[in-house]
């Protein structure tokens, strides 16, 4: 027992400098009073909502600093002090109101972007993807002799394999980014996108022609390009 009284007077001793300083008791009464009600019943739905206020949390901290014999200013700024100090620590902003919801936030997966395809052109509905790649492996010369002139100089600057070439074409001439080329409609959907810009995919698949040659001149003609009609 007198082990016991020793060491209790010790531990008096010890803690009561800290137990006559009022800014630590004040720091103190704070979190005994916020963490201790943890065991309290839930209350009700419109308290709830009181609660989750960050500037409703610091008035009943005021009144319960100022309840505890703190001088009036210094229970607002202890008040103040204490919440801002949390919500940083916490990782929040300094005045956030709303509690963290992104631990239970769970994106779904079935999301898919929407972007609008193509219209398929009906003589290239039965074009290939084999059929585009054999068309950029063979003779680019005279794939650009049929290529739209603002089209030329991307076939000529692009490198790569036959397929690498027909992708970054078709996508620069706009091809969506949702589509794969593994389905089935891409070919066609590309094969539209090539002869929009002048190139001869198939006997069937073909730019349209009034029958003069005049239409494939103004894609391949610089000038007929520069002083066509506006």
């Amino acid at each position: 027992m007198e082990q016991l009284k020793e060491f209790s007077k010790r531990a008096e001793e010890f803690i009561q400098p800290a137990m006559t300083n009022p800014y630590i008791m004040a720091i103190l009464k704070i979190t005994l009073t916020l963490y201790a009600s943890s065991i309290a019943p839930n209350p009700p739905d419109f308290m709830k909502g009181l609660f989750k206020n960050t500037y409703f949390k610091m008035l009943a901290l005021t009144l319960i600093l100022y309840i505890s014999q703190v001088d009036f200013q210094l229970s607002i700024i202890l008040s103040i002090a204490f919440v801002v100090t949390m919500n940083v620590l916490s990782g929040r902003s300094a005045l956030e109101s709303y509690a963290n919801y992104t631990a239970q936030y769970t994106p779904t997966a079935t999301s898919k972007l929407i972007e609008p395809h193509i219209h398929i052109h009906p003589s290239c509905i039965n074009v290939t993807n084999d059929q585009l790649i054999a068309l950029f492996g063979g003779d680019t010369l005279k794939l650009q002799e049929s290529v739209n002139q603002a089209y030329k100089q991307l076939l000529s600057s692009t490198k790569g394999t036959a397929n690498e070439v027909l992708q970054k074409f078709a996508r620069a001439m706009g091809l969506p980014y949702n589509v794969r080329w593994e389905e089935p409609t891409t070919a066609p959907l590309v094969a539209t996108l090539l002869i929009n810009a002048g190139v001869i995919v198939t006997e069937k698949c073909k730019p349209p022609s009034d029958g003069n040659g005049e239409w494939r001149q103004n894609f391949t003609d610089p000038e007929a390009v520069a002083s066509a009609p506006v």
